[in-house]
């Protein structure tokens, strides 16, 4: 009998202890600690749709952003007289947090929220105000070169970092870690902006509109000055492409482009850049396309284009 009591207790006891433990894990499991954080945001490069900006940090300013295990980026185009008014844009929706000469001269912060944050620093002017709920794309101020000390050192351009828990991160646009250069020249890695891209969209560039028919266009290799060269019915496209490792020119084979106006140059999202126009008798479409140093061509089928005016 004494055995059986014994084996009642020690089962009670058993049960008592899985209720227990199961009620312990239950709590645990529901504890969300200080600072835990959620999956980054899809941040975009700072900029407008198509630009392309150069990248580079040094790795020895500790404090400054560019110390060791500091991984804040440097932003310049170049040549720098482009970087002049360029407006800054929120890498991602959120709430700002700081404004003003607080660090890196006139400086902005943005909370994305789960322990996400991103500086935009050196601004010549700031279109935001601190509590303001932004979305991403949205203007937050304009590139400038101010701050005192070695808080900023290298003329108009701008520091860029984002942070976990206030621990600064690498880099990363559209979900994919950017390369830097250890010096801010021309030579330093490029980035091409997505920032308030239309799905699927790209930049249009009419060459009527510009000097001798001439662009300037974002590659994914790197900014491209773009033409078209000869005279009808023999013309050439020609791209120079800044690389990383120099300027590289890309000619496509000879065709006739018709008249200007009815011609333009189109910089994609996927980082190459197409020279369209009608031809034909005007009722099809050709587009040429430089696409990783290859030019293609496709030709639309017959259609009524319109008046072209």
């Amino acid at each position: 009998m004494a055995s059986k009591d014994v084996a009642r207790r020690q089962g009670g006891a058993r049960r008592w202890l899985f209720v227990l433990v199961s009620f312990a894990l239950a709590v645990v499991g529901s504890i969300v600690t200080p600072g835990s954080a959620s999956a980054a945001p899809t941040f975009k490069a700072p900029f407008k749709c198509g630009q392309v900006w150069h990248a580079s940090t040094y790795g020895n300013e500790v404090g400054t952003g560019h110390g060791p295990g500091e991984h804040a980026v440097d932003f310049n185009m170049y040549p720098h007289s482009a970087e002049l008014g360029q407006p800054i844009l929120a890498s991602a929706a959120g709430t700002v947090t700081a404004t003003g000469d607080v660090g890196y001269g006139n400086r902005v912060t943005i909370d994305h929220g789960g322990g996400w944050t991103t500086y935009y620093g050196h601004l010549s002017s700031i279109s935001v105000s601190k509590g303001a709920k932004i979305d991403a794309g949205a203007q937050i101020g304009i590139i400038g070169n101010t701050g005192t000390g070695n808080e900023n050192n290298d003329g108009v351009h701008l520091h860029f970092d984002q942070r976990l828990n206030g621990v600064y991160q690498w880099v990363a646009f559209d979900g994919k870690t950017i390369s830097v250069g250890n010096s801010a020249t021309a030579s330093a890695p490029t980035i091409t902006s997505t920032n308030g891209c239309a799905s699927g969209g790209g930049q249009s560039v009419p060459s009527a509109q510009l000097k001798d028919g001439r662009v300037f266009l974002p590659t994914a290799s790197g900014p491209a000055e773009c033409a078209r060269a000869g005279d009808r019915p023999n013309t050439v496209l020609v791209c120079n492409v800044q690389t990383s490792s120099g300027w590289v020119r890309y000619t496509s084979p000879w065709v006739d482009w018709g008249y200007e106006h009815t011609r333009g140059w189109v910089a994609n999202r996927d980082g190459s850049v197409s020279h369209c126009g009608a031809v034909g008798t005007g009722n099809q479409v050709r587009c040429d396309t430089l696409s990783n140093g290859v030019w293609s061509t496709k030709t639309s089928g017959v259609t009524d284009l319109g008046w072209l005016s």
